[in-house]
């Protein structure tokens, strides 16, 4: 039997959890958030959270006269938009950038030298490590040898569009065929020399013919013998 101390004891444990079960059941979970940075969201949105919160959710980026990228909202410098302001005088707004009155809009601009020389730089790398693969890339050289005479002549639009099919030239050639071992020439005999050849094969012919000569000789020989008897 147990003593009334320990009696006591486990009367005042039970009492002590009774107390603390409800105390346990009435904290409130951990909240949960959506994203704790702009990275978490999509592009078009950000991380809108409480002040001193760690965390919150994503919202989507919102404004006038522009377009949300980067978890931002990027604004146009002009346009015909709800909200978006109108360029000053002598300017003309073109893809929502404002431009001097009659000039190209932007991205139509002429081709500039550095362009052209950069699509030159390409076209000869692959032209160069077509060669070395020992591929045929003789039309895209001389493609490229014209484009680098139209950029000398100052015309950057022809050269790099050249420069540019010289590329494409070479990145599709094709291996050079095989070359062919060429049959080793007859030997010629100097001029009024004779070949020795004929003289062999009438050699032969009158051996030949010697033999039969004896054979025949002989057995006639033999027959003759042969009746004398």
């Amino acid at each position: 039997q147990k003593s009334s101390d320990e009696k006591g004891r486990a009367v005042l444990y039970d009492i002590a959890e009774e107390e603390k079960a409800p105390a346990e059941e009435q904290q409130p979970p951990a909240e949960e958030f959506e994203c704790t940075t702009n990275a978490t969201c999509e592009d078009i949105e950000y991380c809108a959270m409480a002040v001193g919160a760690v965390g919150g959710n994503c919202e989507p980026v919102a404004g006038e006269c522009g377009y949300a990228a980067n978890h931002v909202w990027v604004v146009y410098e002009c346009g015909s938009e709800a909200g978006c302001p109108s360029c000053s005088s002598g300017f003309d707004c073109s893809a929502h950038v404002c431009a001097a009155t009659g000039a190209a809009p932007p991205g139509e601009e002429g081709i500039t030298a550095d362009e052209a020389q950069a699509a030159l730089d390409a076209a000869l790398a692959a032209i160069n490590a077509a060669e070395a693969a020992g591929k045929d890339a003789g039309a895209a050289r001389a493609l490229y040898e014209q484009a680098q005479n139209e950029f000398a002549a100052g015309d950057y639009e022809a050269a790099k569009q050249h420069a540019e099919e010289a590329l494409s030239m070479a990145n599709a050639a094709q291996p050079l065929p095989e070359e062919q071992p060429e049959a080793p020439a007859a030997e010629e005999l100097p001029a009024g020399q004779p070949s020795s050849f004929p003289w062999i094969t009438a050699l032969i012919l009158l051996a030949i013919i010697g033999l039969v000569g004896i054979g025949a000789y002989w057995f006639l020989i033999r027959g003759t013998g042969k009746r004398g008897r």
